[in-house]
């Protein structure tokens, strides 16, 4: 039994384990530094070779730039414990996924589906940083408080000197999800894990492992690893296209599997599609999610094709559509050429326009009254040698402006003196023209 490792000259404290794995232990520990809970595995092997004490810490970094990804566990620290290397990574409560199949069962075929996806994106993206998994499996796929699947220990299962994936007699987990090439001591490759991840869609679906029972010797399930087919998930509720990409994900030769990891994402994601789910985006750096809906402008630009010289030159023909009209009934199928018609139905003529309705006639006024006599008014004439009007007769209508602009002022009668003046005014006139007459008439006498 491994003693409990003591990491607190790293800061991390009150260590209390909460799982054991094919390579180690988990343990959950308090970081005082900055007061959270962090996850932290230790491998049981001890590494004393300095050349893999170089290659975990070369793994780390590469795992460093990883924990960027929303599906990969995010790595905090790591570093040697008594020769014992441990990673030091985020604390996920939601347990793992084969915690969900052992307490709640199967998974749907379209929450795996979804979870395959994601998964997929993770590992492309692993595998174009230069990392391999090699340990992909249920117990390492955690599950985010979101419910979004994480995948954890990356970079463990490579370390030289850890314990192998086989026992004496008995099988571990690790082999559940091995592909058959493993097996031959071969170059470790991108399809390794490509396998390992639709054995794990086969675990979460069918409730159990592809190959592996409990109790079964190794070299039976060896056989079957090598031999038998995969089993049919049909019978389990599984959609065909569904059970076909698992297949083969799971084929014997790694040419009949798909070439990465992003092509079997791109195939859940096809399915998805064809059975109306939701898409789940495939995550992966510089790659189309093509879970998100298409930018309108970008899509229409793309599509966009420009007309040559000679199409601008041909003017287009006039499609006839015939009875393919609304309201009216057609075998006309969507997406197919509009039927032809022999003949265009003839244009009805245009009807002349509506003549605007005339507003309706008032009714005709009830005649006026005679007035009664009143005084007579005098009224104001701007020019003109008299300057107040005669009075008018008795019955005329009376103007409106007494009523606007008050009652009419009297005019004013002249005075005694003013005709005096008048008069004087004429005898002095007379006076000068006769002088003037006088003048001018001894002027012509020779006076």
């Amino acid at each position: 039994m491994v003693a409990q490792p003591d990491l607190s000259h790293v800061g991390l404290t009150d260590l209390r384990k909460i799982g054991d794995g094919g390579f180690g232990s988990v343990y959950a520990a308090r970081q005082a530094a900055f007061e959270r809970e962090v996850a932290v595995k230790v491998l049981d092997a001890k590494i004393h070779d300095p050349s893999v004490r170089a290659r975990f810490e070369r793994e780390c970094r590469a795992l460093g730039k990883l924990s960027a990804h929303p599906n990969i566990v995010t790595v905090f620290d790591s570093g040697f414990t008594q020769d014992r290397p441990y990673l030091v990574m985020e604390f996920v409560k939601g347990g793992s996924l084969a915690d969900r199949v052992s307490t709640s069962g199967k998974v749907r075929a379209q929450q795996a589906t979804s979870a395959g996806v994601s998964l997929a994106g993770a590992i492309e993206t692993a595998h174009r940083s230069g990392v391999l998994h090699r340990d992909v499996k249920p117990e390492n796929v955690l599950l985010s408080d979101y419910g979004a699947p994480l995948l954890a220990d990356f970079g463990i299962a490579r370390l030289d000197g850890g314990p192998s994936t086989t026992t004496t007699g008995k099988v571990t987990t690790s082999i559940a999800h091995a592909a058959p090439e493993i097996f031959d001591a071969g170059a470790p490759a991108a399809n390794w894990d490509t396998y390992a991840l639709g054995s794990t869609l086969f675990t979460v679906l069918a409730g159990r492992y592809a190959f592996v029972e409990e109790g079964v010797e190794m070299l039976a399930i060896l056989r079957r690893i090598f031999d038998y087919p995969v089993p049919d998930l049909r019978p389990e509720g599984v959609p065909d296209p569904l059970a076909d990409i698992i297949e083969r994900s799971m084929a014997k030769k790694p040419d009949d599997r798909y070439a990465s990891a992003l092509g079997l994402g791109r195939a859940l994601q096809q399915l998805q599609r064809d059975q109306g789910w939701s898409v789940t985006p495939l995550l992966v750096p510089g790659e189309p999610p093509e879970g998100e809906a298409p930018d309108p402008v970008v899509e229409t630009v793309a599509a966009t094709r420009f007309l040559s010289p000679e199409e601008l030159a041909t003017p287009a023909p006039i499609p006839d559509w015939g009875t393919d009209r609304p309201g009216r009934s057609s075998a006309f199928t969507p997406g197919a050429s509009p039927p032809q018609q022999s003949t265009p139905p003839p244009r009805q003529p245009t009807p002349p326009p509506r003549q605007p309705t005339p507003p309706p006639r008032q009714p005709t006024p009830p005649p006026r009254q005679p007035q009664p006599p009143t005084a007579p008014v005098p009224t104001y004439v701007p020019a003109g040698p008299q300057q107040f009007a005669q009075p008018q007769p008795p019955g005329y209508p009376q103007p409106p402006y007494p009523q606007q602009f008050g009652p009419p002022v009297a005019p004013k009668k002249s005075s005694s003196a003013g005709k005096g003046c008048l008069i004087a005014f004429l005898i002095l006139v007379g006076f000068y023209v006769l002088g003037v007459i006088a003048t001018l008439i001894g002027q012509s006498q020779g006076f």
